[in-house]
């Protein structure tokens, strides 16, 4: 329940059109020094080349005229071929594209034929140059870029405060994280802000004999454990859009309150991970004893903490019964499948007052008895009045306990280092993994998710300029533009849906770089005016977030759906076309070098970042678009019949290209390589949009030249520039993975950055020209298809 509202419930970067997925990498600091003098060395190189082959071309053409072209608005100067004084100007080397430079001829691999393998040929040398950490089996272009945004967002949080007032929600996110990373206070009150200000709050703990068992109430106990401490137990709810019509969001009600997945309870496989789980209970009950120093004696906290690990125990594995025999509701979301709160308390016998939780919880926004929510699993729900009913004469212990232990496992990682090593014990018997966040990077997560439009707005001001939104609107306008023209042209499509198709894109939201609001830091005091953050008191803090998440949950469920939030970060890594809201989303942490930069080349910009938004831009109208009503309050099929038969017969055409594609070899066991086949049926849309994608770059790239003017190369680098948009395009894809995690990710269907370029680029016959392959070279593909 502690994640706040993601837009449709996801809180992935990954878009629907094979966005983007990060992992863990880090370096050693003999590795940093070494590839920095590298990089250095190279760029030295590179410059004196660069400088070389100007001071050649001034000389040879120092008696030629040159005309200069027309001015146009959209271009960089310092990019262009022209020179102030008229003359040719053939090299950029502005510091960007000495940069650029460096990176581009950093992963060639000039050996390799272009026209044999493409991917080899553009990033042929960037695993040589970007070897995996022993711990992290991926490395990515995309990836280094989130780790330097991660660079940067802890620079911007240990710089000092800027706005120092009461209200500053600058301040308070500072403070916050301060009072998160200082392990030495929350080594000092030990467990006592749990003992303290948790467990008074919800009755006492049964093992201290701090509760009355004759005026214990579970049921008004259970609003203070959901709501003031924001803890699930026995069930979850949550505010969720609603499927009905999506500018509204409805209340929702799932199974949950285990501290482990169902199956480890029931599984005949799992029972060493049972064990650990009770070795873990009992830990902690341990550690809240000891820091309780309760006036009992050894036996008698030893008898009442068995007690409490099997009555947790007990009840978790009930819910994990009672989960196995549920199913999810086949429309949850159905008006007729919904419930009253007054039905809800009906349906669980009255064992559970959902009217006096949710009525506490959304006091705000107007919810009566009658209110009407969503129960995802509906036989879970019902049966939890046969397993409270269950639990016989000692109901208010074991609740008691249960309860405890929801709180205890819920603030686990906010109390000392006891307790978080508790917690990672088990994580590592479960696992057998025992890495870790680490401090510094767990409470970076903390502000991520819980103040991340402040955390936002400062990673915009330090690290990133209007010229690039700037600039990335401009290049967004000539892609639309160029789809918009290849759209009109398609002969699948009817006329009717050419016009919906140019509407759609004509009138999406177009999200880049930051929305404007959280730059106005007036607002975001407002927004963060709830939350009260005290300077160096850590666990108050994480307890005073919780009023803020109701009274955002509250402010959420009465006014809906905002289109001018985001459901991403500033300084997060993605492109994504939002279907729901017709909105493409492009934050300012993926309008980082080396993908994009205002400064570099058009055919470097449109060529990488130009690339992975036009294929979002193809999902706006594609088969998985047309599924969306145009007016984005649900969903709905807006494709005639007609051009939905057409396009069945063009698809068509790119299944039976690929049939025989593979992924491969691998190897995994011994020397055996291992090939994996591509599932062309399910991946065709995904092709479709990767291969059309890169033409409605490369063309709207063409137009900006016929704009603006023809542009620089960048120096050492002999390419032309339709050369380069390719090599950029591959470029913004290259990676180093171990075989063991591309067979495992090609296994489970995902198409990797090798086969994804060199399949797509055999359909684009831009690309062969730029390259002068000849017809039979292993980048054409043997069977051609035009969809869009």
């Amino acid at each position: 329940m502690s994640d706040k509202y993601k837009i449709f419930d996801t809180a992935s970067v990954a878009s629907s059109g094979g966005g983007v997925s990060i992992r863990g990498y880090s370096f050693k600091k003999r590795e940093i020094i070494l590839g920095a003098l590298v990089i250095l060395f190279f760029l030295v190189i590179v410059i004196l080349a660069g400088l070389l082959a100007e001071s050649k071309h001034e000389a040879s053409s120092a008696s030629a005229s040159a005309s200069a072209p027309q001015a146009q608005v959209g271009g960089d100067p310092s990019t262009s071929t022209q020179a102030p004084d008229g003359s040719c100007v053939n090299t950029c080397l502005s510091p960007t594209c000495l940069k650029s430079a460096a990176f581009v001829a950093t992963n060639l691999n000039m050996s390799v034929d272009p026209c044999t393998d493409f991917y080899q040929y553009a990033c042929g040398s960037y695993a040589a140059n970007n070897p995996l950490h022993p711990d992290y089996s991926t490395r990515t272009v995309l990836s280094q870029i989130y780790y330097e945004n991660q660079v940067k967002l802890q620079t911007v949080l240990q710089t000092s405060t800027q706005r120092l007032s009461e209200n500053s929600a600058e301040r308070k996110m500072k403070d916050f994280f301060g009072s998160c990373i200082d392990e030495f206070g929350k080594n000092l009150v030990m467990g006592n802000g749990f003992l303290k200000k948790v467990l008074p709050g919800v009755g006492g703990w049964y093992v201290l004999d701090t509760w009355n068992s004759e005026t214990y109430d579970y049921k008004a106990l259970l609003n203070k454990v959901h709501v003031d401490f924001w803890t699930d137990a026995f069930f979850t709810f949550s505010v969720k859009t609603d499927w009905l019509d999506w500018t509204k969001r409805a209340i929702q009600i799932d199974l949950s309150g285990m501290g482990m997945p169902w199956v480890y309870y029931i599984n005949s496989q799992t029972e060493q991970v049972r064990d650990d789980y009770r070795k873990f209970i009992r830990n902690v009950g341990n550690l809240l004893v000891k820091d309780a120093k309760p006036n009992l004696t050894e036996s008698e906290i030893a008898e009442r903490i068995n007690e409490f690990v099997e009555d947790t125990y007990m009840v978790e594995h009930k819910l994990a019964n009672l989960t196995s025999n549920s199913k999810i509701s086949p429309n949850p979301h159905a008006q007729e499948e919904r419930l009253s709160l007054e039905e809800l308390n009906a349906q669980v016998q009255s064992t559970i007052d959902f009217v006096s939780l949710l009525t506490y919880m959304f006091d705000q926004a107007g919810v009566t008895k009658d209110t009407k929510v969503v129960v995802i699993e509906k036989e879970y729900i019902m049966g939890l009045g046969d397993v409270l009913n269950s639990l016989g004469d000692n109901k208010n212990r074991i609740i008691n306990n249960y309860y405890t232990w929801r709180l205890a496992h819920r603030y686990l990682q906010e109390l000392s280092w006891d307790y978080v090593h508790a917690g990672r014990q088990f994580y590592v018997d479960v696992t057998g993994n025992p890495e870790f966040l680490g401090t510094w990077r767990y409470c970076l997560n903390l502000v991520s998710r819980d103040m991340g439009e402040v955390l936002s707005s400062l990673f915009v001001r330090d690290h990133f300029v209007d010229k690039n939104k700037d600039k990335a609107k401009e290049i967004v306008n000539y892609l639309k533009t160029s789809l918009v023209e290849r759209v009109m042209k398609i002969t699948w499509m009817e006329e009717s849906t050419k016009r919906d198709a140019k509407q759609k894109l004509e009138t999406s939201l177009y999200k880049l770089g930051y929305p404007e609001y959280i730059m106005d830091s007036g607002k975001l005091d407002t927004i963060y005016d709830p939350l009260n953050i005290v300077k160096g008191d850590y666990f108050t803090n994480v307890i005073n977030f919780n009023s803020f998440f109701k009274h955002d949950w509250n402010m959420r469920l009465r006014h809906g759906t905002d289109k001018n939030q985001w459901n991403y970060h500033t300084y997060d890594i993605a492109a994504e076309y939002y279907n729901p809201w017709s909105e493409l989303i492009v934050p300012a942490g993926m309008l980082q070098f080396p993908i994009y930069d205002h400064t570099l080349p058009h055919y470097i910009n449109f060529g990488s970042i130009g690339t992975l938004i036009s294929h979002q831009l193809m999902h706006a109208i594609d088969e998985y678009g047309q599924q969306f009503n145009l007016n984005g309050t649900q969903y709905g099929v807006w494709w005639t019949n007609k051009t939905a038969q057409r396009y069945a017969t063009a698809k068509q055409c790119v299944i039976d290209a690929y049939s025989s594609a593979t992924q491969g070899p691998y190897t995994i066991l011994g020397n055996i390589p291992i090939t994996v086949r591509v599932d062309s049926a399910r991946l065709s849309p995904e092709f479709i949009a990767e291969s059309s994608g890169i033409q409605v770059a490369y063309n709207a790239y063409k137009e900006w030249t016929a704009d603006n003017w023809e542009e620089k190369s960048i120096p050492g680098i002999t390419n032309n520039p339709d050369q380069m948009f390719f090599i950029s395009y591959a470029q913004a894809n290259c990676f180093n993975r171990n075989d063991a995690a591309s067979y495992g990710a090609a296994a489970k269907g995902t198409l990797l950055e090798d086969s994804k370029i060199n399949l797509a680029l055999g359909q684009v016959e831009e690309f062969q020209k730029a390259f002068n392959c000849p017809a039979n070279s292993n980048m054409l593909a043997k069977k051609k298809c035009k969809v869009y």
